[in-house]
């Protein structure tokens, strides 16, 4: 058994491991791809995987690490663990190995393959009654369900590595996982960015406020759990330096108005500003429609007037938030317009 890290993107700590199977030297099947198959044709694909989960159990108790522990389950395994009642005794597994079960997530694989979603939602239902996570994987690549998403609504979604591997050149790809994260915010999951094996595309993920990181630029899968992120990883994710995000490929304007003809410069302010320096900022400048806060030159937030104003005006904010930062109400994942985008008449 492997285990490859999970990192929180924004301050580079291991949030969890992944557990991978791995099979033994001179194993008939080389690759766990090719162990899988042949038990799938062999009709023991389900026992193989629960017994796969129970190994990672106890190969996450003996690194006695800190975080979580993922470990991949299919959509009918777990369906058939439900049913024959087994799930209490993973949870004994777990437990007598000194493991508390929220710190097990099952990472549901093959759900492409639901077609029946009343029985699935059960055995989520069963996991979470026990203290155990949900996370749904490789989300996006052909074959997810949306609707899944919305009733299952996981604690964890895993974006598939197609559309974090050649992220920082391809604007398409930023767009789609800009609307990932509003569904995301919508069905109250974080997200997991995975497949991330350059420096380039780790830092475009980390400034799209992606949550989490997984891929061979953070940490390769190992026998050993690991307490930090690669080195390169470790400097990307310390550095202030912002990404320069890619643009969707679009026609040509032909000197049409562009966005920068409505840019106005306004000097930014920094993020100890409190609510009450925001409200006389916005009272002193009528024109004003929004702040940006800054730190190092890398934004951190936008204060939009209006929304601003409302929240100040209502019944003891200023009492409860007036020497406050103005970052505690302001939109750290504000829309991004590239300067020379188009605007269609």
């Amino acid at each position: 058994m492997h285990f490859q890290p999970l990192v929180e993107l924004s301050d580079g700590a291991i949030h969890a491991h992944e557990a991978l199977t791995r099979t033994p030297p001179g194993c008939p099947w080389p690759h766990p791809d090719a162990l899988f198959a042949a038990a799938r044709a062999e009709g023991v694909n389900i026992e193989l995987e629960l017994t796969c989960l129970r190994a990672a159990i106890v190969a996450w108790a003996r690194q006695r690490a800190d975080g979580k522990l993922f470990v991949n389950l299919s959509a009918a395994a777990l369906v058939s663990t439900l049913e024959a009642h087994d799930l209490d005794e993973l949870v004994a597994i777990v437990r007598s190995r000194g493991v508390p079960p929220s710190a097990l997530v099952i990472e549901i694989t093959e759900h492409e393959h639901v077609r029946d979603v009343d029985r699935l939602q059960p055995a989520v239902l069963a996991l979470r009654r026990r203290g155990i996570g949900v996370a749904l994987d490789d989300f996006g690549d052909g074959r997810s369900s949306l609707r899944l998403w919305s009733e299952l609504k996981p604690e964890v979604v895993k974006i598939d590595k197609y559309f974090t591997r050649g992220l920082a050149g391809n604007g398409d790809k930023l767009q789609t996982l800009r609307a990932l994260l509003q569904i995301a915010e919508t069905f109250g999951s974080a997200l997991v960015a995975e497949g991330i094996e350059t420096g380039e595309d780790l830092r475009v993920v980390r400034d799209l406020g992606i949550r989490y990181g997984q891929g061979f630029a953070l940490g390769r899968p190992q026998p050993a759990a690991v307490a930090e992120p690669l080195p390169p990883a470790q400097a990307v994710l310390a550095s202030r330096e912002v990404a320069v995000l890619p643009q969707r490929r679009r026609a040509a304007n032909h000197g049409g108005l562009t966005a920068a003809k409505l840019c106005r410069a306004v000097p930014p302010a920094a993020p100890v500003m409190t609510h009450d320096e925001a409200f006389a900022r916005f009272q002193a400048e009528p024109e004003l429609h929004a702040i940006a806060i800054v730190e190092d030159e890398r934004p951190l937030a936008l204060v939009n007037r209006q929304k601003f104003v409302t929240a100040y005006a209502q019944p003891y904010f200023r009492e409860l938030y007036g020497r406050r930062p103005a970052l505690l109400h302001g939109n750290q994942q504000p829309l991004h317009v590239d300067i020379h985008t188009g605007i269609e008449s």
